[in-house]
Formats: structure tokens, sequence, C-alpha cells
């Protein structure tokens, strides 16, 4: 869930270093991950000093891993506006690629020209509790971004149930926001395609104030306006990939040459 040692964002809380290595996610779905899971919980209120759910204890456990094989098939720093959509556990991926892309642009200063302006990210929970799986990797990265004056950066989480919405973090430039059903991947490249409005401005060529289409760019990322490339990452089940591969291919054959060209990369990631 991490950028290599020289890029990432995450420092190790126990040690000033800037890397910690390989961060993996194992989701409970097993005896195994289940034992693994509980022995961390258990080891890590027996050895905690820490009140702050952010600051978490490393409790040492020996594995052998296999891998890791492949990785994101497109160079995020090639296109200007980013897009990464993870459904669930799903955000083990994007959130990596996060950090690599933020570490490029921000720590590192654009070593290899990086392009990328903005980066609009998209987690769909079925609670939010799940938010806090991962607020000690997506916070840093956030506040990395909020100190770097030529990259943008917003966080889109949506829930069907939140049942607790005093206990959601908080993260810079983020929305926490819950929805029946997950959000349509035409309608979130629809916004981030559209310039920001004026005011007495409307959006629809018949005169009619169509708030499903409305753009809410200019309330999220500042516009850096068109052809600098659009690259897409999505991680999640196959309903998820199939919708967001849709999209691009419908919105890259009506605006591709007038947006510079998309990228796309799926990871399908479920649980059977």
């Amino acid at each position: 869930m991490n950028a290599p040692t020289n890029v990432t964002c995450l420092a190790s809380p126990s040690s000033s270093e800037s890397g910690r290595g390989i961060i993996l996610g194992a989701r409970v779905t097993g005896d195994w991950t289940r034992d693994l899971n509980t022995y961390a919980d258990v080891e890590g209120k027996a050895f905690s000093i820490s009140d702050q759910p952010a600051l978490l204890p490393e409790v040492p456990v020996q594995i052998m891993l296999d891998g890791p094989y492949g990785g994101c098939s497109l160079d995020l720093g090639q296109y200007e506006t980013v897009l990464l959509i993870a459904g669930g556990s799903g955000a083990t991926f994007t959130i990596g690629v996060l950090d690599d892309i933020v570490g490029r642009c921000a720590r590192l200063g654009r070593p290899n020209n990086e392009r990328t302006r903005r980066i609009e990210f998209v987690w769909c929970l079925r609670s939010y509790a799940g938010i806090n799986w991962f607020t000690s990797l997506i916070l840093p990265i956030a506040n990395v971004v909020a100190d770097c004056p030529d990259l943008d950066l917003h966080i889109s989480v949506y829930v069907t149930c939140l049942c607790n919405p005093e206990a959601v973090p908080s993260i810079p430039n983020s929305d926490v926001l819950m929805l029946a059903q997950r959000p349509d991947t035409s309608k979130i490249l629809l916004d981030l395609t559209t310039p920001p409005m004026r005011k007495g401005e409307c959006c629809c060529a018949d005169g009619s104030d169509d708030e499903d289409v409305k753009s809410d760019a200019s309330a999220k990322l500042q516009w850096v306006g068109l052809g600098g490339g659009i690259a897409v990452c999505v991680s999640g089940p196959g309903s998820l990939t199939r919708e967001a591969s849709n999209a691009v291919a419908k919105l890259s054959l009506l605006r591709g040459i007038e947006l510079g060209g998309f990228g796309l990369h799926t990871e399908v990631f479920s649980v059977q």
C-alpha cells in the first residue's frame, strides 16, 4: 500500500526515516487472516502507549511472501489529471498509487518532469467505520499535498451507512457522503472535465440548471484547463471496473482528443 522508500510520503512511527519498507493490507476472509487480525489487535493493545488511532503500535509477525507481481500499467506522471477509484478493500491498491504520484510530485520535486496537477481520490464503502482502516496512511499523504502549491488533491468517500459522522477523521480537502449506491463514474469524469461555471451561467444548452450534471470542480479541485490528459485507475469488484472502463471508453470517443487522451488501469479486487 505504499510507494518505494525513496518516494513514499509515509514515515515509520518508530523511526525518523521517511521509509517504512512494504506496507501490506490483509482482509479478514478466513481462519488465518482472522487469527492474524486478532493477534495484531490483542498485542497492539497490550503494547500501545498512545490513545491516538493514527499512531498504531507495531506488532512483529514472521511471514513468508510470494510476490508481489505486476503493478500499475500507467505512468501517472504523464497526465495532468488523475482519477483513482476504489471499492472497499480495493483501496489497498489506489492508496499505494496515490502515495507514489504524490511523493514524486510533492516530495521529490517532479524529477522526471511529472505533469500531474490534480488528483481525485474516490473510495466507496459500506460503512463509515472502514474509513479508519487507512486513516493513518491517507492523512500524511493529504498533508504533504496541502503544503505543495502546484498539486491539488481531493478525497471523496462514499458510504451507504454513515452511522456516526462525528467519528469521521479530519482529512484535508475531503468529503464523506452517504449514498444508497456507489457513484456513477461517468458523472465523476464529467465533473472533472467540465470547467467551473461563473455566476449567472447555465450549464445546459437549453438554459436550464440541471443539478445532475452541474460541475463542482471549482469546489473540489483547481481548474487546469483541457488537453493535459486524464489517467484513471480503478480497483474493486468486477462490476466497478467494467462500469469505469465503459465510462472511459465512451468519453474517450467523444472528447478524447480535446482532453489530451486517456489512460486506464483496472484491478479486479473481490472476494469469492
